[in-house]
């Protein structure tokens, strides 16, 4: 599938003139919330809890199909699928991925990282490009 690619001169333009039609278009919003109140404590531990945990399963996620799997796809010679990202973005360039929590738990015991697929924008050769699918090469029954 081809990658869609974005030129930085175009990106560049659509975020300034979006940004100029919210910024003309928009107002401060007054907030009455107080951050000392018992209320918005008990919210934000909850909610630093739940983000934790999200990080916690993404970083799971982001290690693969576990050490069995990456010691066997390794013996072939491959590169997981993550290194192949590295080396297809630019060096030093953000790879956003959006994908981590595909298929997450939909197979029952079976661990599927992904759901076998690794989505995610990043720099291509200075180009903001869409990578639609790579392969990590987990078979599903």
């Amino acid at each position: 599938m081809p990658k869609l690619c974005i030129s930085k001169n175009f990106a560049t333009r659509l975020f300034l003139s979006v940004r100029r039609f919210y910024h003309e278009q928009s107002s401060i919003i007054e907030t009455s919330i107080s951050r000392e109140s018992a209320e918005f404590q008990e919210n934000y531990v909850q909610m630093k809890k739940l983000s934790d945990e999200l990080r916690s399963k993404i970083q799971v996620i982001s290690q693969g199909g576990g050490q069995k799997a990456i010691s066997r796809h390794k013996s072939k010679g491959k590169l997981l699928a993550r290194e192949r990202v590295a080396l297809l973005t630019d060096p030093g360039s953000p790879f956003l991925e959006l994908s981590q929590l595909a298929g997450y738990k939909l197979y029952g015991k079976e661990d599927v990282p992904a759901g076998g697929v690794i989505t995610g924008i990043g720099r291509v050769s200075g180009l903001v490009c869409f990578t639609p699918k790579i392969s990590t090469n987990e078979k599903i029954n």
